[in-house]
């Protein structure tokens, strides 16, 4: 599996053929997206403490254990469970777009494999971002409220458009026209920003968090992230075998 996770950045078309024509157990995808999210929320952690010049604390944090249960260790987990989030959230969405467009032959396994690969953005995502750290990058912020403003950096930037790239030639490989195609690639990622941006707007101005410390509203965040990770990624992964089996049984 680590020759398409290369492989797909390399010659993204042809991997992608490959990836779809190759027998890869669910089981592994699931094994391989947890060391994903692992690698993700370590690099997000080593981020946060460089890019705020506070890498030496983060060696004294390192050696207490409540650090590890109450601060980096949710976070970490929170980014395992953003990647399981992200592969089934896009899968279908790709489905049920593909399907709109008339595209009713494909099997929705295909479409997990295939992104369970293109998720090699979410650690490429941190990685280009480390640039931050050595260059004076101007970042993007959207202010969502007083507590939280969501930073876009380069690293944002540039895997948004990789991703689109790489939806758009899936889009093609299974028989979307050039348009159809553009139009299912940019709507993945749109559909999945709205949910992020919408999601942290409610949360951020609920009559309880105004009263808690900084400190606890971001722990409240990770668990709650944690939480409807889970049932969303359920959700989605339960619909889009759901629609799957009714167009093998027609």
């Amino acid at each position: 599996m680590l020759k398409f996770f290369i492989l797909i950045l390399i010659k993204p078309k042809r991997t992608i053929e490959r990836i779809m024509q190759t027998e890869i157990s669910v089981k592994r995808i699931i094994l391989f997206l947890f060391w994903l999210g692992i690698l993700r929320g370590i690099l997000e952690v080593i981020w946060i403490f460089a890019i705020n010049h506070r890498l030496t604390e983060s060696l004294f944090l390192s050696r207490r254990l409540s650090w590890y249960l109450f601060e980096s260790g949710p976070f970490v987990l929170a980014n395992i469970l953003t990647a399981y989030f992200r592969w089934a959230m896009f899968s279908l969405i790709f489905y049920l777009s593909i399907k709109f467009f008339k595209i009713n032959n494909v099997d929705f396994s295909k479409i997990l494999k295939v992104f369970s690969f293109i998720l090699v953005l979410y650690v490429l995502t941190i990685l280009i971002n480390f640039l931050h750290c050595f260059f004076n990058l101007n970042m993007f912020r959207f202010y969502i409220s007083e507590l939280y403003s969501y930073s876009m950096g380069i690293g944002q930037l540039i895997s948004s458009c990789i991703l689109v790239l790489f939806i758009y030639k899936l889009g093609r490989n299974l028989g979307l026209d050039k348009s159809s195609s553009l139009l299912t690639a940019i709507l993945v990622p749109s559909i999945e920003r709205i949910f992020y941006f919408f999601g942290a707007w409610i949360y951020f101005r609920l009559p309880f968090v105004a009263v808690l410390s900084y400190k606890r509203v971001i722990y409240l965040a990770n668990h709650l992230t944690t939480l409807i990770s889970i049932f969303l990624t359920f959700l989605f992964l339960w619909i889009g075998y759901r629609i799957n089996a009714k167009r093998t049984n027609i």
